[in-house]
């Protein structure tokens, strides 16, 4: 289903909030890992505590769960939504807008939900570098802070996001 010019102008405002969100969350672990380097003497030491480890093999694994989760998410609501979603006529304007809307949600919910786990996953690896000194977990953070900088949401993105997944749902229905 190609997206009508009215529907794409009515979810713009949307699109703009949820990218005002993930800026903010972007920028919370970007300033507070300015922070950590302006206040702690980092090295890079190759002797890790247990706590550095535990604090990378968990983040590792956040960081790995953040790749899979949102998605199983986003399919599993797709999924909910098909039958309401075959029941509504896509011809007309309103209803149209009622199926992007319900779809732009299911974008937003699961990728706020990889966002927030890679910033966990950040703030983990930062207050790693504020208690052990160690800069090895800054770099941690960075690879994680990349991440979510990836996710970003441009409205390019997100409007083919919520194309693809109404092509599915009329293929499968």
């Amino acid at each position: 289903m190609t997206l009508n010019r009215e529907t794409v102008e009515r979810i713009r405002p949307r699109i703009r909030s949820f990218r005002l969100i993930f800026a903010a969350l972007i920028a919370g672990v970007a300033l507070f890992g300015l922070l950590i380097i302006a206040l702690v003497a980092l090295k890079f030491d190759s002797q890790f505590s247990m706590l550095s480890l535990i604090i990378f093999g968990i983040s590792a694994l956040i960081g790995a769960q953040a790749l899979v989760i949102p998605r199983m998410v986003g399919v599993g609501a797709i999924r909910q939504l098909a039958p309401t979603i075959a029941k509504l006529d896509p011809d007309q304007t309103e209803t149209r807008f009622q199926i992007v809307s319900q779809t732009l949600g299911v974008w937003f919910t699961s990728t706020l939900i990889g966002v927030a786990m890679l910033e966990g996953a950040a703030f983990m690896n930062l207050v790693g570098a504020f208690v052990e000194g160690n800069a090895w977990h800054l770099v941690a953070a960075g690879l994680f802070l990349a991440m979510m900088v990836v996710f970003f949401p441009s409205e390019n993105r997100v409007l083919g996001w919520i194309e693809q997944r109404l092509d599915d749902l009329q293929r499968a229905g």
